[in-house]
């Protein structure tokens, strides 16, 4: 009896654990058929709907992307590349795609690291723009980095990147 209850707790552990390793493995790649019409929004909210939509982070400067107004996007069961294509379109902002994350950057920004070889470290403090209190546990990104580089902010709002190749910040 014992043992058949120990075989049963197995066998139902092994089928959680495909069952989470076929979900993590198959969610992100999947893209899903997005259908979006929006007329004379910003940027910002373009995204705000895609990242309801998917399960997609969306890296981005939010002074820079607040600029963006006027945008109009009409996509009927596309892509949220389409969508960004779309809503990029004659700015001088770009995308790219890393997993599960979209990072959006100037077109200056994205741009491969001026090539010295020479490195930095950035340290610095995440805040909140309105109340200057930390925020904690904040995934800060150095744009346009392969692999993409970046940290998680303490619970005090401080953060330290590595290995940063000189120029990119």
């Amino acid at each position: 009896m014992k043992k058949s209850i120990k075989t049963s707790i197995l066998i139902a552990g092994t089928l959680v654990a495909i069952i989470i390793l076929l979900s993590t493995q198959f969610g992100y790649g999947q893209s899903r058929s997005i259908s979006l019409r929006m007329q004379n929004v910003t940027l910002e909210q373009v995204i705000l709907t895609l990242k309801e939509q998917t399960d997609i982070v969306f890296i981005f400067n939010h002074e820079k992307v607040q600029q963006i107004t006027n945008v109009s996007v009409d996509i009927q069961n596309g892509t949220v590349e389409e969508v960004l294509d779309q809503a990029l379109e004659g700015k001088d902002l770009t995308y790219e795609r890393v997993g599960d994350k979209i990072v959006i950057a100037t077109k200056g920004e994205a741009k491969s690291a001026n090539g010295s070889g020479l490195k930095q470290t950035v340290r610095g403090k995440t805040l909140d723009r309105d109340s200057q209190l930390p925020l904690p546990y904040v995934t800060v990104a150095v744009l346009g980095t392969q692999p993409l580089l970046g940290a998680v902010s303490d619970i005090d709002g401080n953060f330290v990147i590595e290995n940063v190749p000189v120029g990119r910040i």
